[in-house]
């Protein structure tokens, strides 16, 4: 689901397993696997969602400094951090891997603008979004403006 951005980057402390957009997020697992209809849903979580500028992961390791990071999952942490932590960790050893040579390797982002620019585009990525997210729940079909809006603006 979809978090709100803060101005200066300030967070939430916790999202409420209450949040409405959970139960979005519920609806849609329903819709995408029906045998799981009458399943209970017994647990809820929620997050931050790291988005680099480039709206791509990335694994950084400057063998010079030994400092490392990974981050910017868009959404998909779980699996992408576990993926992540296996490329940094044959970085740190050497290991001339193949997940070493992965496209998120080095794919480093450039800096998101300074406030309050920073906050009028993430508000109208969360605008556009929205529009386009309520547009294709009320359809069979992609949303041709706002779909198409995000994707030229922020894809």
């Amino acid at each position: 689901g979809r978090g709100s951005y803060y101005f200066g980057s300030e967070r939430k402390p916790r999202i409420s397993p209450e949040d409405p957009m959970l139960d979005i997020v519920e609806q849609n697992l329903r819709d995408f696997f029906p045998i799981l209809h009458d399943v209970e849903i017994t647990h809820r979580w929620g997050g931050l969602m790291g988005v680099n500028r480039h709206w791509r992961p990335s694994v950084l390791f400057d063998r010079e400094t030994g400092l490392g990071s990974a981050g910017g999952y868009v959404g998909e942490g779980v699996a992408a951090s576990n993926l992540a932590g296996r490329i940094l960790s044959d970085l740190v050893t050497g290991e001339k891997s193949d997940l070493a040579r992965l496209p998120w390797v080095g794919d480093d982002p450039a800096r998101w603008e300074r406030e309050p620019l920073r906050w009028v585009g993430a508000k109208a990525i969360q605008f556009v979004g929205d529009r386009a997210d309520r547009k294709e729940r009320n359809s069979s079909t992609p949303s041709a403006f706002w779909g198409g809006l995000f994707d030229r603006l922020f894809g």
